[in-house]
């Protein structure tokens, strides 16, 4: 994860950034995290959380 927001993140995957991903409300995002991040059929992406 590069950049942490008022309830949302940036996260890098294997094809690019992604910007503005929702989080759940029980996480809380630390610059450099490696996170587990999940995306519905309509392309919205939401971080569950870090890994370990």
């Amino acid at each position: 994860m590069t950049a942490v927001g008022t309830g949302v993140v940036t996260i890098s995957t294997a094809t690019g950034s992604v910007a503005n991903v929702r989080r759940l409300a029980s996480y809380s995002p630390t610059v450099g995290d490696t996170v587990m991040a999940t995306r519905n059929a309509a392309g919205t992406w939401l971080v569950v959380g870090a890994l370990v």
